[in-house]
């Protein structure tokens, strides 16, 4: 029993229904597995087993199969686990399962100075590290791995610096409940199903299962909690999470701050008859709301609000010939770069130049080093022309967050009682769909915590800029027959 753990179990299976199927999966080596369990599915349990039947081999029945039987020889005899910190004490569950499922003389482990075990080997030839979500991303560059684990979702960044590591081959595993604090799982890898060239070659399987926590139940081959536990603990959920912690499927509305935009509404492919009717007459206002970065490009958008009432997000940069706003990690235009860039879009998409602009009021201000000028400045002297037939003149709009969260709100309306929206977007505008769909609460990964007071910042730039444009109140406003120039030094009376 203590040579091989695995081999020993209460039930028979050993694992459940859910387990059986992520044992399946990795067994064909494929690069990337991804477990979205229900809580109570003995989903750390599964990566325990794994990273044990992995290492030291076992007789149980289950893993008689791929991997489990042969590690491919070209694929390093090295594993990373990745988990939050409160994972890793000696009393708490990664040790205990260790302890568990692991051989109990075949492996050594070291602190190095740490709180918690960071590193080991075993008398099977395999070594391995330990990091925390807490840690820098750049911490895991260096030796190269084999074996990738994760208990819950780690950061982006270290998540993509560990890939690297796989240079020679190998496999990654990750159990996690799927709460809303990691869509980007969803979207860049569970959506995609395969791992592809920038040509667009498939060059590996990305494997997705999910675990019922009624694959746990005891009625069920290999379950372990009875029914009327597992009622007990799902009465203790809300509506919006009931679903997630039951059955490890991802809830995008959870902790999502724009819950009523739908993208069969709110996401039109082109204007309506009413609305390019007032377009080709130019009957509309022409927004522009801009959110300046030091590091990441400029979020820029354009909005035509109509007689009707109606606003449509027209246009955006970065378009669609860039990567995805939240994918960009430096980004190195200058302000009069910008500048002349939203001069060129308007006149070529527009015809006109926008009616009235807004700036993020706090980057918006701040002084820049090299020109002494805020970017605010910057943009109004690269607006000036002989005839200031295109000025760059920004305001600075209201920043009250929770009070732009119900202005937008408002103007998404609410299909299922009945209210009317007056704000779409065209589809070409990504960056702002993106930011509508995943712009939210950050969950707590301590889940004791619930959800926090902070959007998370890496979707909530395009949503800035509607929050400061819908919290300015955007409207049509009817043309003057002749524009006064604002911008003219008035002549005053007295001596000349």
């Amino acid at each position: 029993m203590l040579e091989d753990p695995l081999a020993y179990a209460k039930t028979s299976p050993s694992h459940n229904a859910a387990q059986v199927r992520a044992i399946n999966a990795v067994a064909d080596g494929d690069p990337i597995n991804i477990f979205t369990f229900g809580n109570g599915t003995g989903k750390t349990h599964l990566l325990m087993s794994l990273w044990s039947a992995i290492m030291f081999g076992t007789k149980n029945k289950l893993f008689d199969q791929g991997i489990f039987k042969q590690w491919p020889k070209r694929w390093p005899k090295t594993a990373r686990l990745c988990a939050p910190e409160s994972l890793l004490g000696d009393t708490d569950v990664i040790q205990i399962l260790m302890r568990k499922l692991f051989p109990s003389n075949a492996y050594k482990q070291q602190k190095n100075h740490k709180t918690f075990y960071g590193s080991g080997q075993t008398n099977t030839g395999w070594s391995w590290d330990v990091m925390t979500y807490d840690q820098d991303a750049q911490q895991a560059a260096g030796e190269t791995k084999g074996l990738l684990l994760y208990s819950e979702p780690p950061p982006r960044a270290l998540f993509n610096e560990n890939l690297a590591r796989l240079r020679a081959g190998g496999i990654t595993i990750m159990e996690m409940t799927p709460l809303n604090f990691a869509p980007w799982i969803l979207d860049e890898y569970i959506d995609m199903k395969v791992l592809t060239t920038k040509e667009g070659k498939v060059v590996g399987k990305i494997n997705h299962v999910t675990g019922d926590i009624w694959d746990n139940c005891d009625e069920k081959p290999g379950g372990q909690l009875s029914r009327e536990a597992i009622e007990i603990v799902l009465s203790q959920y809300t509506d919006e999470e009931r679903e997630m912690r039951e059955k490890g499927v991802f809830g995008r509305l959870q902790g999502r701050i724009y819950k009523t935009f739908d993208m069969a509404v709110h996401v039109i492919k082109a204007l309506p008859e009413y609305h390019k009717e007032c377009f080709k007459q130019g009957k509309y206002t022409l927004y522009n709301v801009v959110d300046p970065h030091d590091r990441k490009p400029f979020a820029i958008g354009w909005y035509a609000a109509f007689p009707n009432e109606d606003i449509i997000v027209m246009g955006e940069f970065p378009d669609e010939s860039f990567q995805p706003f939240h994918k960009i990690s430096s980004f190195s235009w200058r302000p009069e770069e910008y500048a002349a860039m939203i001069k060129a879009t308007e006149l070529q998409g527009f015809g006109k130049p926008a009616e009235i602009r807004w700036i993020d009021p706090n980057f918006g201000q701040t002084t820049q080093f090299a020109t002494k000028k805020t970017i605010r400045q910057t943009f109004y002297d690269w607006g000036q022309d002989v005839n200031n037939s295109h000025a760059l003149n920004f305001g600075l709009p209201v920043d009250k967050i929770a009070d732009g969260h119900l202005a937008v709100k408002g103007y998404l309306g609410d299909t299922e009682k009945e209210i009317r929206p007056k704000l779409y977007v065209m589809k070409s505008c990504t960056n702002h769909i993106y930011g509508f769909t995943h712009y939210a609460w950050k969950e707590e990964k301590n889940e004791l915590k619930g959800l926090s007071e902070t959007p998370q910042l890496v979707y909530k730039d395009f949503m800035d800029l509607v929050r400061y444009l819908c919290i300015m109140n955007p409207r049509y406003i009817e043309p003057m027959k002749e524009r006064p120039d604002f911008y003219k030094k008035p002549v005053h009376a007295g001596r000349r």
